[in-house]
C-alpha cells in the first residue's frame, strides 16, 4: 500500500455550484461562482492512498510485475467559521430561514442522502501572497458533523470529503493541485 500526504496551512472551502465547468470556464468566472463554506485556521489535508498487487513467478517465484487494485482520495479540512446554509449543502441536512420570526435552521439528521459536490480549497501562501488551491470535481462529505462549544477555545468543525472519480475526465479526475507563481 502507497499513501501520499500532503498538508496545506490555513485556507478557505468553497463549493463550486454545479452549473460551472471548472475545465472550461475562466479563472474569473470559477472565482466570482464561488460559495463560501468557511474559513480553516489550521492544516488541510490530501491524503491519497493506493493498493497495489503484485505478480510473482518464474523459476524464483521473483515480482514479474505490479498494478494498482484500488485508491482512495480525502481530503480533510477543520473550519472555525461556518454559513449553516452552507453547511447543508455539503451534509445530510437542511436549512431554512424564517425571515419573519428572524430564524435560521439547520436540521441534522434522518436524511439518506449526502449530496456531491465540486470544492475548491484555496490557500494562500505567505511567502509570496500566491494562492494554491485544490479543485476536487466530486467531493462527499463523510465525517458527519460534530460541533463542540467550548467558551475556553476556539471550536473547529471537521469535515472529510471522500473524493469520487468523475467518470466524465480522463486524466486527473479526482483531484486537482493548482499553484500560481
Amino acid at each position: 500500500m502507497a499513501n501520499q500526504e500532503i498538508l496545506f496551512g490555513a485556507g478557505t472551502l468553497y463549493i463550486i455550484p454545479d452549473d460551472i465547468d471548472i475545465d472550461n470556464s475562466l479563472d474569473e468566472l470559477v472565482k466570482d461562482a464561488l460559495i463560501k463554506i468557511g474559513e480553516s485556521s489550521g492544516e488541510a489535508t490530501l491524503n491519497v492512498t493506493q493498493n497495489f498487487a503484485d505478480v510473482r513467478g518464474g523459476a524464483l517465484n521473483q515480482e514479474l510485475g505490479s498494478f494498482m487494485t484500488s485508491e482512495e482520495v480525502l481530503f480533510n479540512a477543520g473550519i472555525c467559521t461556518f454559513d449553516m446554509e452552507k453547511i447543508a449543502e455539503v451534509s445530510a441536512a437542511y436549512f431554512n430561514e424564517d425571515v419573519t420570526n428572524s430564524k435560521r435552521t439547520l436540521g441534522i439528521g434522518g436524511m439518506r442522502t449526502v449530496p456531491i459536490k465540486q470544492l475548491r480549497y484555496v490557500h494562500t501562501k505567505r511567502s509570496d501572497g500566491k494562492e494554491l488551491y485544490i479543485d476536487m470535481f466530486r467531493a462527499q462529505n463523510r465525517s458527519g458533523l460534530q460541533m463542540t462549544f467550548n467558551p475556553e477555545a476556539e471550536s473547529v468543525f471537521n469535515f472529510e470529503f471522500k473524493l469520487l472519480a468523475d467518470p466524465d475526465k480522463e486524466n486527473g479526475n479526482i483531484v486537482r493541485i493548482t499553484e500560481e507563481f
